[in-house]
């Protein structure tokens, strides 16, 4: 066969899928963190002043985020 290997951009795409992949099925993949919950309100993006992160699938707990606009920082 001829096969070449990944080049950088490939690589970097390669690497988003990948990523996109294991956190579709965390229950298969250990140690692969995911959106759990969300709270407040949207903003114009669409995304909630809170988020729940789950650091892996079957934990008993999960940490909660608060969005941060940058005009505010």
């Amino acid at each position: 066969m001829n096969e070449k290997p990944l080049d950088q951009s490939e690589r970097e795409q390669f690497e988003v899928l990948k990523k996109m992949f294991f956190h579709t099925i965390p229950d298969r993949m250990p140690d692969t963190y995911f959106i759990s919950g969300e709270a407040g309100e949207k903003n114009t993006n669409g995304l909630p002043e809170y988020v729940s992160i789950c650091p892996a699938y079957g934990v008993g707990f999960s940490v909660l985020y608060k969005r941060v606009d940058r005009d505010a920082i």
